[in-house]
Formats: structure tokens, C-alpha cells, sequence
């Protein structure tokens, strides 16, 4: 009789499905998990465990992270004069993004990511006619207007606000964690980047 042992579990794993994980990932959605949540993360998937620390540190400066990213898109984009409530679901829409992507990384699952939100929130935000940014002059997330290098001057009206959204968080996010942190959840901010603005 042969024995077969199972390769080691390595962090290339998604946690989706984990015994241990794959209820509290279910009741948990749509949120940050809480202290005593991520204490369980931590000792069901101990090789986790940084993950539930990055977590702590994303939910500890995500208002003021979407709070300065509202300001810099209201300011390149005329939101409050096209759509009366954008100062309620702006905040809303970008603190949801930030929860599943926290989510995702804690979950180490990209898949998730884009299968609970990304694709249907692409459809709704894409959905939209959000404004033109602002005339020649004003400051943009790339430089100057007159830069032939701003990669927003090719997309359709429709999808520049919202890439110019997501990338602004990501870089704020990139300000404000640490380099260990940021690298852990970095992949998925792109992630919402590439997938929102996509085509």
C-alpha cells in the first residue's frame, strides 16, 4: 500500500473553502472582520497571519483614505453637479471596493474578488455617463491635461472617472501602509483598477 501525502499548504492557496475560514468569510462579507474574527483568522491559517495584521492596518486608515480619494476625483470631476447623490454613493461604492478587496486578501483569492463585485459593479458603474473632468488647467492624478503620457485621454468617457477613482485609492492606500502591508494588498487594488476600467 502506497501513502500519498498532500503537497504542504503554502500561501498560493485560496482560503475560500478552509474548514476553519470558509464560514466566517460567508458571514463576514460585505464587511471588515472583526478583532476576535481576525484572532481566528490568525490561528486557523497561522501562515495567514500577517494578512489579518495588513487587514487591521487597511480598515484603521480606510476612511480617511476614501475621504481624500473623494476630494481628489470631486475635484477633477463635476460628480455633484451631474448626480445629486454622488456625495452619498461615491464614499459608498469606494468603501465597498476597499472591504471586498480587504477580503480578497485575507482569502488570498483574486477569483472571489471579481466574481462577488468587480464584474457586477463594472456592469452598474459602466452603466452610468459620468462627467468630463475638468478643463485644460486643473490638476490631474498624471500630470498636467496637456501630458500625451495620461493613460485616461484614450478611454471612453465612461470608464475615466472610474479608472481615475480606483487608481487614486490604490495610491493613497500606497501612502498611507507600510510597504509590507500595501504589498499584500496592492495586487488586489489593481485588480479593481484593471477590471472596472476594462473595456
Amino acid at each position: 500500500m502506497t501513502t500519498v501525502l498532500s503537497a504542504p499548504r503554502t500561501p498560493t492557496h485560496s482560503l475560500r473553502r478552509h474548514p476553519l475560514l470558509k464560514e466566517l468569510f460567508r458571514r463576514a462579507e460585505g464587511r471588515h472582520f472583526t478583532e476576535e474574527e481576525l484572532a481566528t483568522y490568525a490561528r486557523s491559517a497561522p501562515e495567514f497571519s500577517h494578512r489579518a495584521t495588513a487587514a487591521r492596518a487597511i480598515c484603521r486608515h480606510e476612511t480617511s483614505v476614501v475621504e481624500k480619494t473623494v476630494t481628489e476625483i470631486f475635484s477633477l470631476y463635476a460628480f455633484t453637479k451631474h448626480h445629486p447623490l454622488s456625495e452619498i454613493k461615491c464614499p459608498r461604492d469606494i468603501t465597498q471596493v476597499s472591504v471586498y478587496a480587504t477580503t480578497a486578501m485575507l482569502m488570498n483569492d483574486s477569483d472571489w474578488l471579481r466574481d462577488r463585485l468587480l464584474l457586477w459593479l463594472k456592469t452598474m458603474l459602466q452603466s452610468f455617463v459620468f462627467p468630463k473632468r475638468e478643463p485644460v488647467g486643473q490638476r490631474t492624478l498624471f500630470g498636467s491635461r496637456a501630458s500625451s503620457q495620461n493613460p485616461v485621454d484614450n478611454m471612453a468617457q465612461r470608464r475615466q472617472s472610474v479608472f481615475e477613482t480606483y487608481a487614486v485609492l490604490k495610491r493613497n492606500y500606497g501612502q498611507v501602509l507600510d510597504a509590507t502591508h500595501f504589498g499584500l494588498i496592492d495586487s488586489y487594488l489593481q485588480q479593481v483598477v484593471d477590471t472596472l476600467s476594462a473595456e
